[in-house]
């Protein structure tokens, strides 16, 4: 309903009708083929399965929860920038896409809903890659770098261990999660890298720099790790916190 009018009160009074009808929404419900579970000895066994179940259902998104797909999993932007230590970098991918989310599964996990703390092992099924638009500047292992183009890397064999931390609070008389942080340590068995138009496109010097990365692989990845734990764990903790923030406790955990 638009508001009209030209009192300063009368806008107000608009705005203030608009949040009381917000507050006041219905609580969402759990998406159609993601699988519930109760809060019993099984607790643990269930989730497992009912997270590794919904990979490929949220790998399109959920629309009725504002979330989007995950598998592509469009990333505006993440910088990676290491002053010190063998790898000196500002590197930058911008409007990429990580591909492969949907091939995962849970090894392992272990549920605290008293105090809402979950840890556990998530693995995958196939390769991880990131790919788009990339700029670099700096140093690799003592030799300069520098370039603009596109960018493939794939992460071989990745274990999530995952750690999130939340709280549970009242609002509008339901009790909802208000999850906190969403930790992730990243390990992988290869990491394979190409970037295009190293060196304004010299193809001898590029050739050789994506050789030299692709054989330094681990001591780059060791450099590189906890940016991409830092990105994408601040990524998943927006996804994470926007599902419980919309769906009450117990429509997720069944009494």
């Amino acid at each position: 309903m638009a508001c009209s009018g030209r009192a300063a009160w009368a806008l107000i009074a608009c705005f203030c009708v608009a949040v009381a009808a917000s507050a006041r929404a219905a609580p969402a419900e759990v998406p159609d083929g993601l699988k519930l579970c109760r809060q019993d000895d099984n607790l643990d066994a269930c989730i497992k399965d009912a997270v590794t179940a919904a990979f490929p259902v949220v790998a399109d998104g959920l629309p009725t929860l504002s979330i989007p797909s995950i598998d592509p999993l469009d990333i505006k932007n993440l910088v990676i920038g290491q002053g010190s230590g063998p790898v000196k970098i500002n590197l930058e991918f911008y409007d990429c896409q990580l591909l492969g989310l949907k091939d995962a599964y849970m090894e392992s996990i272990h549920a605290d809903l008293e105090n809402f703390k979950i840890t556990g092992r998530v693995k995958f099924n196939g390769p991880i890659r990131i790919r788009g638009p990339y700029k670099i500047q700096g140093s690799v292992l003592l030799l300069p770098i520098n370039g603009d183009g596109q960018t493939n890397i794939t992460l071989n064999n990745l274990i999530a261990d995952i750690d999130i931390r939340g709280e549970r609070i009242t609002k509008n008389g339901l009790e909802y999660v208000k999850i906190d942080t969403f930790g992730l340590m990243l390990t992988v068995s290869h990491l394979q890298m190409h970037f295009t138009n190293l060196f304004n496109g010299d193809k001898a010097l590029g050739d050789t720099m994506n050789n030299f990365l692709n054989e330094n692989w681990s001591e780059i990845y060791r450099e590189l790790n906890p940016a991409f734990e830092q990105t994408l764990g601040a990524i998943f903790l927006q996804i994470t916190a926007r599902f419980f923030q919309k769906v009450p406790f117990d429509k997720v955990f069944l009494k």
